[in-house]
């Protein structure tokens, strides 16, 4: 590595950047910290990373492989500084940025037809914690939903407390950004997808609703659900039953509903 990818000030401008992305005041690029979430960056194959290692991390279990997947958009910096860089209290030592991975609406749509994938997509509606919309990304992935769309009002779903969340599961699956929730549910509507609410009270219930293919889960905040214009919207609703309490965590709920949608798809298609 050249002397010149060693960063021993504070104030070096590549760390100036680094800073601006990790607060989100740089939209283009995204701060990713971890080992596994570094390693899913990688396996995505993101655009444009740079690569940021602690000092005393930048030894040989590390070194050939950032050396040979990155070379000089490496660099190495004193382990005092990297503290200050970090977004976790235990950092392990390694942060990357890269591109903004940018997806539309209709680029989830598009993959109903997708074999590997349920014909199932999720929209988060005002769903402004991060944590949150991370654990949503994941879930939607594991249930093998086609793709997530997060609206204006919500949180960043690239920030890095949402990729945590997430656990790179936003790097594996479409996850499309748009301000205008008209706009996402025409383009659901050119996509032939049947739009459906989730509400606590109203609406069939999960359990014995018909499902069928290229639905639109719609989920609001936790707080105060769809607003009435979204909901205007839907085709049907459906919630999930429940004994003795009235509501369930967002990415519980979005769980429940996805899961027991891709079961009763597969059941159908098979």
């Amino acid at each position: 590595m050249p002397s010149s990818n060693i960063i021993a000030s504070k104030d070096n401008p590549r760390l100036v950047k680094l800073r601006r992305i990790r607060d989100g005041r740089d939209r283009e690029r995204i701060f990713i910290e971890g080992r596994r979430l570094t390693d899913e960056a990688f396996a995505a194959g993101l655009a444009n990373i740079e690569c940021f290692i602690r000092e005393d991390r930048y030894t040989s279990d590390l070194r050939g492989q950032i050396d040979q997947l990155l070379g000089e958009r490496a660099f190495v910096v004193k382990e005092k500084i990297f503290r200050s860089l970090a977004d976790t209290a235990e950092s392990q030592g390694i942060i990357l940025t890269a591109d903004r991975p940018s997806y539309r609406p209709a680029d989830v749509f598009s993959r109903f037809k997708n074999e590997n994938c349920v014909p199932i997509a999720v929209m988060m509606e005002s769903a402004n914690n991060p944590s949150n919309v991370g654990a949503v990304i994941r879930t939607a992935a594991a249930a093998g939903a086609a793709g997530v769309i997060v609206s204006g009002g919500s949180a960043d779903p690239f920030s890095p407390k949402s990729l945590r969340a997430s656990m790179g599961a936003a790097f594996r699956i479409p996850v499309a950004e748009s301000q205008d929730v008209a706009d996402i549910l025409d383009a659901a509507r050119k996509a032939g997808c049947r739009l459906v609410g989730t509400s606590p009270a109203g609406g069939s219930d999960i359990f014995t609703a018909d499902v069928t293919a290229k639905t639109l889960y719609i989920f609001g905040s936790e707080a105060h659900g769809m607003t009435e214009e979204t909901a205007a919207q839907m085709d049907s609703a459906v919630r999930i039953p429940m004994a003795e309490t009235e509501s369930l965590n967002l990415a519980v709920a979005c769980g429940v509903i996805l899961f027991e949608a891709a079961r009763k798809l597969s059941g159908s298609m098979n």
